[in-house]
């Protein structure tokens, strides 16, 4: 039985830990915080836990899924034929300390949620999500154990050099958590956000992550950073001087490129969207019709009633299959939404 050992047992730690376990292997995890070793162990990622970080040395494979800070202090000590990887949002800093270990796979899973901890761990998390691999210069062999266990997860290895990566993320993804963040430190009275919908909760729904480890991210990656955020600055300017001088046509062009930009983005899905109410059963029910309709569900988004009772609930599905569904929850009484 193939070993891995996971340093950092939160949120991704915990949920690579319960994929692989639901695979065959057998999981050794550590953590600095003893609660997380055993909210990981309650949650079915690991079969044992480890007094030390050295403890993992002896496993076929070890995770680093701690903070970047912790990951890059880690390299150091370990041994140069362990083949490790590891989860930082950041890879050249990764990349630079473990130049020397050729069988150390810097990688990004390109998947996660606004929630630490391994509470809120899934073995279905990577399911269908790119993760990055940094192998230039790596051996071989140690690629191809970190290939498997990233294909095992459900997810597609993609190719980057370090600095490709961090410039990309740098758009993609660091600069949203700024926005978000700057937009929820905005709201500052009770009549503001009583009146945020589900448009500024999905945009903002990343401000919910945890501080620490966005502080030591964005900070790293400042020189990708600082001059992105210059450059939506400037955009606004743009977006600013136009509407100050009227020209609702550029705003028009201008919305419309963005559109379309969007749409090519998303997944081709059908999607079926229903009133689902506050009472027991609802959510049994819609699964029955899942069941019944026989359909690929893709994805599902709840948007809450603003006093908090039931809401409106969107149902993601291959391309062709929204009929299917749409008779099996009408066969439900549910209220199909136009």
């Amino acid at each position: 039985m193939p070993t891995l050992g996971i340093a950092g047992t939160g949120l991704i730690g915990g949920s690579v830990g319960i994929g692989m376990r639901r695979r065959g292997w057998k999981v050794v995890g550590w953590d600095p915080e003893e609660a997380r070793l055993e909210d990981a162990a309650n949650v079915g990622a690991t079969d044992e836990t480890a007094t030390s970080l050295s403890d993992l040395y002896e496993t076929d494979l070890v995770l680093l899924a701690g903070p970047l800070g912790g990951i890059i202090e880690t390299i150091p000590a370990l041994p140069d034929t362990l083949v490790v990887t590891d989860v930082a949002g950041l890879k050249a800093p990764v990349a630079d300390a473990a130049a020397h270990l050729k069988c150390f796979i810097p990688g990004h899973p390109m998947a996660g949620r606004e929630f630490s901890g391994p509470t809120g761990a899934s073995g279905s998390m990577f399911r269908g999500a790119n993760w990055i691999l940094c192998t230039d210069g790596r051996d071989g062999d140690a690629v191809s154990m970190v290939e498997d266990m990233i294909e095992s997860l459900g997810a597609n290895p993609l190719y980057m050099t370090a600095a490709a990566h961090d410039q990309a993320v740098g758009a993609v993804s660091h600069l949203p958590q700024l926005v978000a963040a700057t937009l929820v430190d905005m709201i500052e009275n009770d009549t503001v956000t009583e009146l945020a919908a589900g448009g500024f909760r999905d945009v903002t729904r990343i401000a919910q992550s945890e501080p620490r480890w966005w502080t030591d991210i964005l900070m790293s990656n400042a020189e990708v950073l600082v001059p992105i955020i210059d450059d939506i600055r400037s955009r606004f300017e743009t977006l600013k001087d136009a509407m100050e001088e009227g020209d609702s046509v550029f705003i028009e062009t201008f919305l419309g490129r963005a559109r379309q930009s969007r749409m090519k983005l998303a997944a081709p899905v059908d999607s079926v969207r229903m009133v689902i109410e506050d009472r027991p059963g609802e959510f049994a029910k819609v699964g029955a019709a899942l069941a019944e309709s026989g359909v690929d569900l893709r994805d599902l988004q709840l948007r809450h009633a603003t006093d908090g009772g039931g809401g409106v609930l969107t149902l993601s599905v291959r391309k062709g299959e929204a009929e299917a569904l749409t008779d099996a929850l009408t066969e439900h009484d549910f209220r199909i939404i136009p």
